[in-house]
């Protein structure tokens, strides 16, 4: 009888290890979105993928498409992707659903989850700490004075005495950065938006007072007298946000691109000269065009009169990181070269 019920018991785990998921199909029409010239005509979803990432190898701008759907596509891995022509127009259908085997090793389940709308290896680095500061915010901030070996520098497992935490001192961590490059009004040179962040470290109050003593107990660079704290605060970051395009938006220009380059292409990272006082979002979809310029036709025998050459669209920007005055945006598509002072509109 016993070995009845053990083949029994064998019987029972053979039968609960397939477990069956319902097939579900989507289809998603690709609308006029030029297609890529290599687009695949079948692609399964990775769990390293991005909804962006993956609609990029069928259509030339994907954060535009999406901002022309009602609903944003949710995928997931192991979703099948197939390209067809339905109704004479290229549509994307997705058929997800499939048999699960399961088996006895421990594994982080991928069944339901959705991957990220993009590529947040890009852009992590800017979510996860402090990447500018208002003027108001700095001069809040505290700022080291020195620390008790009356060295230049300081590193991990040192103490630093800091002034200006009066109001800070229920706060127990704070974020050391460095005031770098300040983002300008690019009409009004004397009206400084924000200042760029440099991240040096972490440090945690050992004594309250004025000096307070803070231990340093993080340190990616060295740090030195002059540097400024500020509270350690949660970020938090919806990556499966909708792409989406603002209601209004005028005067919007490129004013730096990170990493001290001059000129951008795709996923890399530029500042623009609006943010949430403006209206802008996570989210917002931007056209970045190279602003029109004048030439002087070498052909023309008696007209030596400029010739103006009107803008043109060179790339599409996705922003993941809006602040008061300036936003982050990642760069999703170019056909050229992106540069400050480029034109930044509604597509």
């Amino acid at each position: 009888m016993k070995y009845l019920n053990l083949i029994w018991g064998c019987v029972c785990v053979l039968q609960i290890s397939i477990t069956p998921v319902l097939a579900e199909t989507l289809t998603f029409n690709l609308g006029k979105i030029p297609l890529v010239a290599d687009a695949p005509a079948n692609y399964t979803v990775t769990e390293k993928d991005d909804l962006i990432g993956v609609l990029s190898r069928f259509v030339e701008d994907p954060a535009k498409l999406i901002t022309q759907w009602q609903q944003k596509p949710v995928l997931r891995p192991w979703d099948e992707i197939t390209l067809i022509n339905k109704d004479k127009a290229p549509t994307l259908q997705v058929n997800r659903g499939r048999t699960v085997k399961l088996s006895p090793t421990i594994k982080s389940s991928t069944e339901g989850r959705t991957i990220p709308t993009i590529p947040l290896n890009q852009v992590q680095q800017f979510l996860m700490r402090p990447v500018v500061l208002g003027e108001e915010e700095i001069e809040q901030s505290g700022y080291i004075i020195g620390n008790p070996n009356d060295s230049l520098l300081t590193t991990v497992g040192n103490q630093v005495y800091v002034r200006g935490l009066d109001s800070l001192l229920n706060h127990k961590k704070f974020v050391i950065i460095r005031v770098g490059t300040p983002y300008v009004n690019p009409e009004d040179e004397d009206d400084v938006l924000a200042r760029e962040t440099i991240f040096l470290g972490d440090a945690e109050l050992k004594t309250g007072g004025d000096p307070a003593i803070l231990t340093i107990t993080s340190a990616v660079r060295e740090i030195q007298t002059g540097d400024r704290l500020v509270v350690v605060e949660e970020q938090s970051f919806n990556e499966d946000f909708y792409p989406h395009l603002p209601n209004y938006l005028d005067g919007a220009k490129v004013i730096a691109i990170m990493g001290g380059l001059t000129r951008v292409a795709k996923y890399q990272v530029v500042v623009i000269n609006k943010g949430t006082d403006d209206g802008i979002e996570v989210g917002h979809v931007l056209a970045v065009n190279h602003t029109s310029n004048t030439i002087v036709d070498p052909h023309a025998e008696d007209d030596d009169e400029p010739i103006t050459i009107p803008s043109q669209q060179v790339g599409t920007l996705l922003v993941f990181k809006p602040y008061q005055r300036v936003s982050f945006a990642l760069v999703m598509r170019s056909t050229s070269t992106i540069s400050v002072f480029d034109e930044v509109t509604i597509p």
